[in-house]
């Protein structure tokens, strides 16, 4: 009889610290799923995602890999999910991808919690194939983890001009009153990142600045004029003139030029008014009516969800130079 008692409160306290250690888990997490059912029915895995987050999910106990990619796939309302997979590591520290059609348990040996990672298993042969912005900016997540652990190596000067395409995407564009060389090191882009490289960084990021004005044409003569910062933070006019053969194949470059600026640039087509535009009217009246690549983004096939919150990269301690970078202070401009 005290062996029988004995037994079942050890199995009941067994039960209770494995549901207090699946609580415990579930509140580290950033976001929890829950699951019915009591801890002896119910496996906790934990998925690390692309942007350093954590989602903890139960699932029953005999859950196969499917079962979690789906609550994943849900949870992110990630659409093209054929791109990726749930990763996990084995015993000896070698790398697996989970199997949609076996149970977890029998895959992920440690746990609960199973520990996984979400991760690209499939790059895009053609990155214009990747309709959805969702996915555009986990492979971009993916492709940084990637390159900074050394995994993917990247040539100094593509690596330049990555990392200047991330600080333009996460900062905006190179404000001299604001924006300083030191800022480049409180990222992370290569495994090892030299101040050399951090200035090469810096100075191409300066150069994303230009902005259309003006785009007309008269007879054969098509007029460009772009607006850019210099290095004193002062703006500066650009006029480039194009002459084509026949007026006709003038106009048609003209047309070609305003609707990828109106499809790339505007978040909708410009429309008609009894004034003139700056920009569109010009010597015609054609005008872009085509949906903008903002709204293909944003209509392309319904969700629950129109956007996504993207999060900032990590921070460093901000280095200082010893090399000098060509830039100006504010002070210095007077």
């Amino acid at each position: 009889m005290l062996s029988f008692l004995r037994r079942t409160l050890g199995r009941r306290s067994m039960r209770k610290h494995a549901e207090r250690e699946r609580l415990r888990e579930a509140q580290r997490a950033a976001t929890h799923i829950p699951a019915a059912g009591d801890a002896k029915s119910i496996i906790t895995c934990r998925v690390s995602l692309l942007d350093g987050t954590d989602v903890s999910v139960d699932l029953p106990k005999k859950a196969k890999g499917q079962e979690l990619f789906d609550q994943i796939m849900y949870h992110l309302d990630l659409i093209e999910s054929d791109y990726f997979g749930l990763r996990f590591m084995d015993s000896a520290q070698v790398a697996h991808w989970l199997d949609g059609t076996k149970s977890i348990k029998k895959q992920v040996k440690i746990g609960s919690p199973y520990c996984l990672h979400l991760r690209v298993k499939f790059y895009s042969s053609e990155p214009n194939n990747l309709r959805e912005e969702l996915t555009r900016y986990l492979f971009v997540l993916q492709l940084k983890q990637d390159i900074l652990s050394g995994k993917l190596e990247c040539p100094f000067d593509t690596a330049v001009q990555l990392a200047a395409y991330n600080l333009q995407a996460e900062l905006g564009d190179y404000d001299l009153a604001e924006h300083s060389p030191e800022l480049v090191s409180e990222f992370r882009f290569v495994p090892i990142q030299t101040e050399e490289m951090e200035l090469a960084i810096f100075e191409k990021w300066k150069e994303y600045r230009p902005k259309i004005t003006r785009l007309d044409f008269k007879k054969n003569k098509l007029t460009l004029v772009v607006v850019e910062d210099d290095d004193q933070g002062k703006e500066q006019e650009h006029t480039f003139v194009f002459r084509l053969d026949h007026p006709k194949a003038c106009k048609h470059l003209w047309k070609c030029a305003v609707e990828h600026h109106a499809f790339f640039r505007l978040r909708g087509p410009v429309q008609k008014s009894s004034h003139r535009s700056g920009f569109i009217r010009l010597g015609s009246r054609f005008r872009y009516s085509g949906k903008t690549e903002y709204q293909t983004t944003k209509t392309n096939k319904a969700r629950r969800s129109t956007s996504f919150e993207r999060r900032p990269s990590k921070r460093y301690s901000r280095r200082t130079l010893q090399m000098k970078a060509s830039t100006t202070k504010p002070e210095d401009l007077g």
